[in-house]
């Protein structure tokens, strides 16, 4: 049930000494982890599947995003620059999947350091182009975000609003087939704050908050919502996320007591 954080990581625990090999679940529990800001704990876990796992190749994303919910925006970068050196292809070339998320990382990397034109060309590229833009998912839409931030970095506003009502689409569409998740409240959010719309960013936010999400970090330290700290709205929802985590925690601290003591 989403926003159960304490009873996801209690059962994700459980599978986890029954298959120390499921990397989606490994996956799943740092995120949990992190989003109850116990970043020592998804570390710990992260260390522990190291040394235990025999193909570590899937881990690299799972420390990026211990990174991101810390705001450590360096260790990212290097991260994200040594991602772009595996990529064996030139730009402009046709990407496979993992060299295009590689990309798309990369130009990530590169708005949060203020280099918008190469960030454009990279994260264009990820995209797919402009073939490759026209035919993005709902699943994918957060290459046409990412582009569409670099585009209103540079004062592309015409091309930034295209792709940003392309995602509205894209969600209006989940939506239709019955999506209902809090994941797209969020992502609807972007799309808004993104187009100067802060009352329906907010919106969204507070239904993804009432569906469970407890996103803290993605909001202290997401590039979508940098320029935002000071706003009161954006601060009501972090202090009703503050309030129910600190409840959330007490109750695993509870649950790994009783766990131990039984």
């Amino acid at each position: 049930v989403y926003g159960n954080l304490a009873e996801a990581i209690h059962l994700g625990r459980e599978v986890y000494e029954d298959y120390p090999d499921f990397t989606p679940n490994i996956g799943a529990l740092i995120g949990a982890y992190l989003t109850l800001g116990l970043a020592d704990e998804a570390r710990a876990l992260l260390a522990q599947t190291e040394q235990t796992l025999t193909d570590t190749s899937s881990l690299a994303s799972y420390a990026m995003n211990i990174w991101l919910a810390e705001g450590d925006e360096q260790s990212f970068n290097r991260y994200a620059d040594e991602q772009f050196r595996a990529v064996d292809v030139e730009v402009g070339e046709s990407l496979n999947v993992g060299d295009r998320n590689r990309a798309y990382i990369y130009g990530w990397s590169l708005l949060n350091r203020g280099e918008f034109e190469r960030a454009a060309e990279i994260l264009h590229w990820a995209a797919g182009g402009e073939e490759g833009i026209k035919t993005v998912t709902y699943d994918h839409m957060f290459y046409l975000k990412m582009l569409a931030l670099s585009y209103l970095r540079l004062d592309r506003n015409e091309e930034a609003n295209a792709l940003l009502d392309q995602c509205l689409k894209l969600a209006e569409g989940a939506m239709t087939r019955g999506w209902a998740t809090p994941t797209l409240h969020v992502r609807l959010a972007e799309v808004y704050v993104l187009k100067g719309d802060v009352d329906n960013a907010i919106a969204n936010l507070d239904v993804a908050f009432e569906k469970g999400w407890r996103g803290l970090d993605t909001i202290d330290y997401g590039i979508y919502w940098k320029h935002l700290q000071d706003n009161p709205e954006l601060n009501r929802i972090k202090v009703q996320i503050i309030e129910d985590l600190e409840v959330q925690r007490r109750r695993y601290f509870e649950m790994t007591t009783d766990s131990v003591t039984t």
